[in-house]
């Protein structure tokens, strides 16, 4: 009786499926034309080509959820391997590609099907059939605590689901803002390894999202006419053409529009190799080597820095502008490293070569406050306090030197602002004024409202031309602006007092690119002390 209700329920079931099918387009096969008029056929004649039986058995697939399941058809598709294994072997699946998200077939029906509850229907079966075993062996057993490997295997399953979520949500925001460009038209012979360990790995689902940000060629509109960013590149590389770059042969890192590539071109290197992750600033990158007849001097990769391979051993010099806001935002540091362990000869160099993470504590005024913080005090009438929180816990990106952004200066605005301090754990230094005012009243009082975060950069202090910036607010406007942390109450200070504590920067928990920063504060003349979180994140 119980088989038969068993057998009933699944027909059931499968009938259902084949209902919900009865009305699509006809279901080409994945490794054939054969058409099918519903599920069930799908499945009966694609198990039964050779070497493609089973090939949604739970100990083998790697068939997960729909979004595995479009992968793995338009994977099939494209490249037409001889058996199904072959797909959870290529570095093409394991890289997790949104190129393989794209219908081989336009409105292929076939990516529409209901995989998770065709798996599901699998598992049933598998378990009805060993059920009995399973029951009679499980009572010789006492022990029914999962065994440790059980749970690391739990561990990372949801893991792995967290950051599949993650990711289909970044790419359907990307399908539905992305235009048609010429990219795809371009031929790249994939360059991966995949032996390197990457602590912020290019393949990561989680990291596609911050390629695709590369992909918007306004972010390298904004970038190129950075003056100071842009020109500190090329004065370095060209005042110092000579020693320190014609004859060598030159990686650049993450090259974007490539202009650092050209910078180097022009100074004389022997060959230039540039890396890049996001499709389509490649293919600009790609056709500006052509258009300027440099395809001979530059080659450009269309790969992680992490996992690109070469067509040389090792190269003399690697230079990258790899700086996020405060600095480590983005973690693109971690590739230059890495490729550089791999990729840099034993006596080579990497530009520029030294920075200074440094802090200012500023008396902001009621604008920049009100704009960024209070605001959520009053909003007509009504108080928002979890915004609040979201904003104090937020580190806002600002240029602090900005009339339009802080309002009008008053004296105290102008003049109480910290010396800078460098290292990415460090001790605040006494509040002072560092702008020359002698007009400033050394026993009067300020409001510290906030820290701010800036970097100095230093190409080469050897060079025979130093060539060196700042974003700091004192300094030229960049597109790095400032980041600033807000503190929740605003401490009182004269000139003369001294902060004791200490600002931490991490790497974000549940974002590999971005920062979590901590700053605590000793109390100061009996006010609370400071103890606030901030995140940076994408």
């Amino acid at each position: 009786m119980s088989s038969n209700s068993s057998s009933d329920d699944e027909s059931d079931r499968w009938q259902e499926l084949n209902e919900e099918g009865s009305d699509q387009s006809p279901l080409v096969c994945l490794v054939c034309a054969h058409s099918s008029q519903n599920t069930v056929e799908f499945f009966s004649h694609l198990n039964g080509h050779k070497n493609w039986t089973d090939f949604l058995n739970q100990e083998s697939c790697r068939i997960h959820d729909q979004y595995d399941w479009i992968r793995f058809v338009n994977f099939v598709r494209s490249q037409h391997p001889p058996t199904w294994q072959e797909v959870f072997s290529s570095e093409a699946w394991k890289s997790g590609s949104e190129k393989l998200m794209f219908p081989v077939i336009p409105d292929d029906p076939v990516l529409a099907l209901d995989i998770e509850s065709i798996l599901e229907e699998q598992n049933e079966r598998s378990l009805n059939k060993g059920s009995s075993q399973t029951n009679s062996n499980s009572l010789d057993h006492h022990d029914c605590h999962p065994c440790s490997s059980d749970l690391t295997d739990i561990q990372a399953e949801n893991q792995f689901l967290r950051q599949q979520l993650t990711t289909c949500k970044r790419l359907l925001s990307k399908l539905s803002s992305s235009e048609v460009t010429g990219a795809a038209r371009l031929s790249v012979c994939p360059t991966s390894e995949s032996e390197f360990v990457n602590p912020v790995a290019c393949s990561d689902p989680s990291d596609s999202a911050y390629f695709c940000s590369y992909g918007h060629f306004a972010i390298h509109a904004e970038m190129i006419n950075d003056i100071v960013r842009t020109e500190s590149y090329r004065n370095f590389i060209l005042s110092n053409a000579h020693t320190h770059f014609a004859g060598k042969t030159v990686l650049d890192v993450g090259c974007g529009s490539g202009i650092l590539s050209l910078f180097a071109s022009e100074a004389g290197a022997t060959h230039v190799y540039g890396v890049e992750a996001s499709v389509d600033i490649f293919a600009a990158a790609q056709e500006t080597v052509i258009a300027n007849h440099l395809s001979d001097r530059i080659t450009l990769l269309r790969d992680c820095a992490e996992n690109v391979k070469l067509p040389v051993g090792r190269v003399d010099v690697i230079i990258s502008e790899w700086m996020g806001y405060f600095l480590l935002f983005e973690s693109m540091l971690d590739s230059v490293i890495q490729v550089a362990l791999r990729c840099l000869s034993p006596a080579g160099h990497i530009y520029p070569r030294h920075y200074s993470l440094c802090l200012l504590g500023i008396s902001c005024g009621q604008k920049l406050r009100h704009d960024c913080v209070d605001l959520w005090d009053n909003v007509y009438g009504f108080q928002m306090p979890t915004l609040r929180r979201a904003a104090l816990t937020e580190a806002h990106i600002l240029d602090v030197s900005d009339p339009r952004v802080i309002g009008p200066a008053d004296a105290a605005q102008r003049e109480e602002i910290s010396r800078s301090v460098t290292g990415q754990t460090c001790s605040l230094p006494k509040v002072t004024r560092s702008v020359g005012d002698s007009t400033l009243d050394e026993s009067a009082t300020y409001q510290l409202d906030a820290f701010v975060g800036y970097f100095d950069v230093q190409f080469d202090e050897d060079a025979p031309n130093p060539v060196s910036f700042s974003t700091s607010p004192t300094s030229r406007t960049t597109h790095w602006k400032q980041t600033v942390f807000f503190l929740d109450k605003p401490i009182t200070v004269k000139s003369g007092d001294h902060l004791t504590g200490n600002f931490k920067v991490r790497r974000a928990i549940k974002d590999v690119r971005g920062l979590e920063c901590s700053l605590q504060l000793s109390s100061l003349h009996g006010q609370p002390a400071v103890h606030q979180l901030f995140s940076m994140v994408n």
